[in-house]
């Protein structure tokens, strides 16, 4: 797994909005698990309400965040 340039900006983007572990609202939600499927290979649907899936999803986001930006 590489995220491009790309990926990341758009993480960075998305990242004030979900950084509590709560979305602030159903787009972000979309959006963070679109990102991922993008960047993971998986496939969520962006309109699952699965907490373990959710959780997966915001944990790797979280992970991949914190090991570019530090």
């Amino acid at each position: 797994m590489v995220a491009t340039k790309e990926q990341l900006k758009k993480l960075k983007k998305i990242m004030p909005h979900i950084k509590k572990g709560t979305a602030t609202d159903i787009s972000y939600k979309a959006k963070m698990i679109d990102l991922h499927n993008e960047i993971y290979k998986t496939k969520y649907r962006n309109t699952t309400n699965c907490s373990s899936c959710l959780n997966s999803v915001w944990k790797a986001l979280i992970k991949l965040y914190e090991k570019n930006n530090t």
